[in-house]
């Protein structure tokens, strides 16, 4: 009786529907493409690497966290691209947004083109965006005020227009941030002149000689060193000259006296007289 119904117990099939579930289910994951290579596909179709610079990214969907070059990861994550200099002519792609952890963006020295990516404002662990020397054009979004880790943000070298949002003020670590050579105009958030490093040289933006604020971070501290230099060495030079006087003075002092005529001079001893009296008797 207790061996029919171990037999026949309804459980028992659960169980191996369960294990059969189990296994599908991991065959099903080790199968399923890597969303964080996916995405780099993507990307590198739409820059357009026409001069096979990049090689060793593949379309099957290994985990470019193992091999692929460029490309720099943590805890199984990419948190870092370096691409530039590559000589891309394409756009930057939206995929990029599924790298949910990229910290360093760069893509400086290439030909890419198009709008300056709104979306780049969903990367909210970005710490370094560099896209200097490039082609991008249009403005800059105000949705990048939301990029509260940017730390370094460069775009030197674009067609950006318009003018710079008030919401860039709001990146309270930000330490470089370098806009110069680009096609933008109107004022400048005044909390953006106390990053370390800026540069807004090359626009049409309000500042320079003519208004109190400096295009360019330290332009004068520059000024107010080589006026300093300058001041040093005028100073070291009338010190130099006033020593030279100085010696030239007392030589000439020297040689007068040394060259003057000595006179015989005759003192008048009292009872010298009556001294030379008494020796004489």
């Amino acid at each position: 009786m207790s061996a029919a119904f171990s037999r026949w117990h309804p459980i028992k099939p659960i169980v191996n529907w369960l294990m059969l579930f189990i296994l599908l289910r991991i065959s099903f994951a080790s199968t399923e493409p890597d969303v964080e290579g996916e995405a780099l596909i993507d990307l590198l179709r739409a820059l357009n690497d026409s001069n096979g610079r990049i090689t060793d990214w593949n379309d099957h969907f290994v985990s470019p966290c193992y091999s692929w070059s460029h490309v720099t990861c943590r805890n199984g994550n990419v948190i870092s691209l370096s691409l530039a200099s590559n000589e891309f002519s394409g756009t930057l792609s939206p995929s990029i947004t599924k790298l949910k952890f990229l910290a360093s963006l760069d893509f400086q020295d290439n030909s890419l083109k198009g709008l300056l990516p709104v979306y780049l404002a969903n990367l909210t662990h970005l710490q370094n965006l560099n896209l200097a020397n490039n082609n991008f054009r249009g403005p800059i979004s105000n949705t990048w005020g939301q990029l509260s880790n940017l730390k370094h943000l460069v775009l030197r070298g674009n067609h950006i227009s318009g003018d710079i949002p008030d919401s860039l003020a709001n990146i309270v670590g930000l330490t470089e941030l370098d806009l110069s050579s680009n096609d933008l105009t109107g004022r400048i958030p005044m909390q953006l002149f106390t990053v370390p490093t800026f540069n807004f040289t090359g626009t049409r933006l309000s500042c320079g000689s003519s208004l109190k604020e400096p295009c360019a971070s330290g332009s004068s501290l520059r000024v107010s060193t080589k006026k300093s230099k300058l001041g040093r060495v005028v100073t070291s030079a009338s010190c130099g000259a006033t020593i030279l006087l100085f010696i030239a003075a007392i030589f000439l002092y020297r040689y007068y006296h040394m060259r003057k005529p000595k006179r015989d001079v005759f003192v008048d001893v009292a009872g010298e007289d009556d001294c030379k009296i008494s020796l004489a008797n």
